[in-house]
């Protein structure tokens, strides 16, 4: 039984995601607060949620 990948470019080929820059992956960067010192890292690596960590979008979906 074949499996069907859960992230698979647009049928046309689309055009490259202008949120990761086709990478399908953006990282998330979380604000930590403890006892008024503030840091800012940069946690996790999470996929793009506009291309589905495809790294590309449909033709109508591409901004401009």
């Amino acid at each position: 039984m074949a499996r069907i990948p859960a992230r698979t470019p647009p049928p046309d080929g689309g055009s490259l995601c202008a949120d990761c820059s086709g990478v399908g992956r953006v990282r998330v960067a979380e604000v930590r607060r403890r006892l008024f010192i503030f840091w800012r890292t940069v946690t996790y690596v999470d996929s793009c949620w506009t291309c589905n960590g495809t790294g590309r979008v449909p033709r109508w979906k591409a901004r401009r």
